[in-house]
């Protein structure tokens, strides 16, 4: 029974969310996610994960280790060949000493269009 009301409550939620995306600012709302967006970013945050790596030297094995993950993974998130979780992102970000924010600087809405 406990159950159900916390279905019912993670439902409610979930419509609280959808409709508090209609007062957001306009420039959030008409972000476009299309595959060339996906791409950019994760070229953009594959670039800084690798320029920081390097600016810290840093091998990819090392890094790798600090986060749980092979070598060839962390090659692939610097090529961008794969998108990097949110969780994977902050390893990371932990390994290299800066703010999760780091990544994503100097990216614009703009860009992203």
């Amino acid at each position: 029974m406990n159950l159900d009301i916390a279905s019912s409550n993670a439902a409610q939620s979930w419509e609280a969310d959808e409709t508090d995306l209609a007062h957001q600012p306009p420039g959030l709302r008409q972000l476009r996610l299309v595959p060339e967006t996906t791409q950019h970013i994760q070229t953009r945050v594959g670039l800084a994960i690798r320029r920081r790596r390097r600016l810290v030297d840093m091998t990819l094995r090392e890094l790798a280790d600090a986060c749980g993950v092979s070598f060839q993974q962390v090659h692939k998130y610097e090529a961008a060949e794969c998108s990097v979780s949110a969780v994977q992102l902050w390893k990371i970000a932990c390994a290299l000493g800066v703010p999760i924010t780091y990544f994503f600087e100097g990216v614009q809405a703009s860009d992203r269009e």
